[in-house]
Order: structure tokens, then sequence, then C-alpha cells
């Protein structure tokens, strides 16, 4: 696989845990510091380099928490004078990455996202989760290993062969650290008021949105979205509930698409409640392949789901309703 400059391509080297990485990321952050001004709040360190006895590459991976990330991508020349590569979004919705060093000679990620951002919660979740489980640390350590001898030259065979194992120890790490953050706050934190019954089952419909990830082969996977974060808070801070959480969205789905599958991922699953988001696809096939869905038409889709829980089921509803985000004015050309 050759990199975008038509060099040699980058090699996956994975190495013993070096305690210099440590320095590296301090000198880092200090760069970061004066690069990006006030406009940085935290910088934290991440990533397998930050896990005293985990194996990694080389590569110190910083996380940047800023004021405004939008107000970033007006320093681009800054950092490219000071040596980074300015690589935007690179495949990663709000965050804005910089890499120290060439396509095949690298040094520094580094991830910057808005302050309270929610990968800013999954990065630590995990950075944590690894640091205080030697298992989970070891049977990383020995994948990496692993996938660098079967993928020496290959950065997307590499990345490819660790999704599944990173999204279920992300699922993992985000439940550790929410009943982490509830037994600190024991006694300062309201109990929680919720409606559920012991044993309920909450399915989860809709598109990317609620996807966000997960592996379809595994019917037990919420994904890296909203979905898992409920699932960890709910687990948190009522466990006694032993609640089902199941993620059932996929991504590209119009609402007839729900309607479509709805027998075998719905009415089938016997869920107590099912929570719908579903619209944006709707929306947007008008404009990139000219296949539009009418308001008429997804009002009626919608009603034949909401009719079809409420004649074959005894869940309650929840819905979501479509809504839009405010879009950069850099992406409106």
């Amino acid at each position: 696989m050759a990199p975008d400059d038509g060099g040699a391509p980058r090699r996956i080297e994975v190495l013993a845990y070096d305690p210099n990485w440590v320095d590296r990321f301090r000198e880092g952050a200090a760069d970061l510091r004066r690069l990006l001004g006030d406009q940085v709040l935290a910088v934290h360190r991440i990533g397998s380099t930050c896990v005293p006895g985990l194996d990694a590459k080389p590569i110190i991976d910083l996380l940047v928490e800023v004021r405004d990330i939008a107000a970033i991508d007006g320093y681009g020349a800054t950092m490219r004078a000071a040596g980074y590569l300015v690589l935007a979004e690179n495949g990663l919705a709000r965050r804005r990455f910089f890499v120290r060093g060439s396509e095949t000679e690298r040094s520094l990620h580094v991830h910057v996202y808005a302050a309270g951002d929610v990968s800013c919660r999954r990065h630590l979740a995990v950075r944590d989760f690894l640091r205080a489980h030697p298992d989970a640390c070891a049977a990383y350590a020995a994948l990496k290993r692993r996938l660098a001898e079967r993928f020496p030259t290959d950065a997307g065979g590499y990345v490819a062969g660790k999704a599944h194992f990173v999204l279920e120890m992300q699922s993992r790490a985000l439940a550790w650290a929410a009943q982490r953050d509830a037994e600190n706050s024991e006694g300062r934190e309201q109990p929680l008021d919720h409606p559920f019954k012991h044993g309920d089952r909450i399915l989860f419909q809709g598109d990317s949105v609620t996807d966000c990830g997960r592996d379809r082969d595994d019917p037990t996977a919420l994904g890296y979205g909203y979905v898992m974060l409920t699932a960890a808070a709910l687990q948190a801070r009522a466990p006694e509930l032993d609640l089902t959480i199941l993620n059932r969205g996929i991504g590209g789905n119009r609402s007839r698409d729900l309607v479509a599958r709805w027998s075998e991922d719905c009415v089938d699953l016997a869920p107590d409640w099912v929570s719908i988001m579903i619209g944006i696809n709707d929306t947007w096939r008008r404009y990139d392949c000219n296949d539009p869905t009418t308001a008429e038409q997804f009002e009626s889709a919608h009603r034949t789901l909401l009719q079809r829980v409420t004649a074959e089921t005894s869940a309650r509803i929840v819905l979501c309703e479509p809504f839009l985000l405010d879009y950069p004015a850099d992406r409106l050309a």
C-alpha cells in the first residue's frame, strides 16, 4: 500500500513500552500550547504509548481540548510552518487532526476536539481502563504484535484487524468509567429517576447515528455512539435493573428500510421500550442520488412503525425528532 505522496509505504512498528515516551508527550504538549495559544484548555496523554506495559507504535497521541473547534481551522498555516501535516477531520466528525512529521515518519498524532466532546470521554475512558486492567492490556498488546507481523506495511489492514477488539474495549471502558465515576460521586449524585422495570429490554432503532460502528454480526454490540453511552450510564447508575440494551441501527437506512425489517429487528425482539431516530437519509437521498422521500411518505412509514409497535408488542415508544445542526461555513460551498 503506497502513501499519498507516492513514496515508500509507512512501516508498522510495534515496540515495548518506553518510559521516555512521557518526555516526548511533555515536549509535544508544550509545543501545542505555544502554537494554539489560549485556545488550549487541556492536553491529555492518550493512546497506547501512555499505558505502562502496553506495546505500541512509537507515535505519541495527544488529545487537545480547545475553546472553539471551528477556530482551529485558522491555525493551519501556523501548524504547517511548525512541521505538522494538517488533515482536517481525517474521517472523524468534530475532530481536527494534525501529524508531526511525514506520512512515512510520524512522531506525534494530535487529536483536537471542543472541550467536553463525547470523543474526549471515550479516549480518556479507554486510557484509564487499560491502565487499570492488565489482562486487557496484555490481550491488546498481543493482538497488535500479531497484526504488525501480518501487515508490516499495510496501515489499513493493521487498523481493520484491531477494529472489533477496539470497539468492544471501548464499550467496556465506557461502562467501567461510568461505574467508577458514579462510585466516586456517591453521596453527591441524586438517585436516578427512571420509568424502567427490572429486566426491561430497550431497543434503539435508526440509521448511522444509532449504528455508529457496531459489529452487526454480534447481536449484543452497541457501537460507540449515543446507544453505548446511554447503556453505560444506565448500568452505572441503576445496575440492579439488569436492563438489556439492543442496537439495531443500520447506517444508510431510511424510514422505509425500517418498515421492511421491522418484524425481525423489532417485533421479534420483544422489546419493552423502542427508541426510533430516523430521517437524515430520507432527506439526504434527495441530494446525493436524486431519490427523494416526500413528507407524506416519511409520515406514512413512521405511522406504520408506531402502529406495529403498539399492535404487536407491549413496548413503550421514545421518538427522537429529526434535527439539524449548524453547518461550518467552510463546507457550505
